[in-house]
């Protein structure tokens, strides 16, 4: 059966959508989304935002300590611009393997709300990380925190991949 149709100006016959989902059609199907896997993106991009965030304040710290100290290049051997040059480094060695771990839990189909759960732990991890590097009288469990937090998102992140790619050899 072709489909309906109207008049519109200037003769020109347009499509009526015959099938247009009622409301609550639309309230469900925003709720299916919630599993689809542009959902799984998105918590990740949420995270990958914030820890771009937090490398910015690290940035923003490591220049701010070489305009006081007046260090353009290096450390200068200076222990305060040693402490800020290694949570910005520490940050930077760390965080992209867990993002490219987060990303792949989400192109695989991995729950959102473990996601979110690893995200967090990650971000929060490395926010109690970096605020141990940026305070110069930071209390030491910040550091051990933060780097606690970061490592177990790895591992969990790290062995959860691994389930995968072996249960989907043996699930074959």
């Amino acid at each position: 059966m072709p489909p309906r149709s109207n008049l519109r100006s200037g003769g020109l016959r347009l499509p009526l959508v015959a099938n247009a989902p009622s409301y609550p059609q639309r309230i469900w199907f925003r709720y299916v989304h919630l599993m689809d896997p542009s959902s799984q993106i998105m918590a990740f991009g949420i995270y990958a935002g914030l820890s771009g965030l937090v490398l910015i304040a690290l940035a923003a710290h490591v220049g701010a300590t070489r305009r006081r100290l007046s260090i353009s290049i290096g450390d200068g051997a200076n222990p305060e611009m040693i402490r800020a040059m290694r949570g910005q480094l520490n940050f930077v060695e760390l965080v992209p393997l867990a993002l490219i771990l987060l990303l792949t839990l989400a192109l695989a189909g991995a729950p959102v709300v473990m996601l979110h759960l690893l995200g967090l732990a990650l971000v929060v991890g490395r926010v109690l990380h970096a605020l141990h590097f940026i305070q110069s009288d930071a209390p030491g469990w910040q550091r051990a925190a933060g780097a606690s937090l970061t490592l177990l998102v790895l591992l969990l992140g790290a062995a959860w991949l691994v389930g995968l790619g072996l249960w989907s050899i043996v699930a074959r």
